[in-house]
């Protein structure tokens, strides 16, 4: 009988660790390449975090991503993601997502230059 139930405690907690390790927040993530430009914020993303996206956005794409009507909390914790693009090439959009959405969402944009049936996309991805 201890033995069962050692066995069944074993794998409820690793049941738990499975599934904290699963669930875990992945960070914002820029990517650029030739053909496609694919930005995901996370809700840790910080004022810092959006004002370097775009900046790096302009430079080596000529994106522009306007991040000023993001909202924050008094510790600097986005509160509500508000992203403008526009890639100045015909293709822009507008997404606002609270930051409680953003968890276990991918939200953002992508713009690939190479397919032709969803050239750019934004908001929840």
């Amino acid at each position: 009988m201890k033995i069962e139930i050692t066995r069944h405690l074993l794998q409820f907690a690793f049941c738990l660790f499975f599934l904290s390790s699963c669930h875990q927040e992945m960070g914002s993530t820029l990517q650029m390449d030739d053909d496609k430009v694919s930005l995901i914020v996370a809700p840790s993303a910080t004022l810092v975090d959006l004002n370097r996206f775009a900046e790096s956005l302009k430079k080596e794409k000529g994106i522009d991503a306007d991040f000023s009507e993001c909202e924050f909390d008094q510790e600097g914790k986005l509160r509500q993601l508000k992203l403008t693009v526009d890639c100045n090439d015909g293709f822009s959009g507008t997404v606002v997502q609270p930051a409680l959405l953003l968890k276990g969402n991918s939200t953002g944009f992508v713009r690939d230059y190479k397919n032709k049936e969803v050239p750019f996309k934004i908001g929840t991805l």
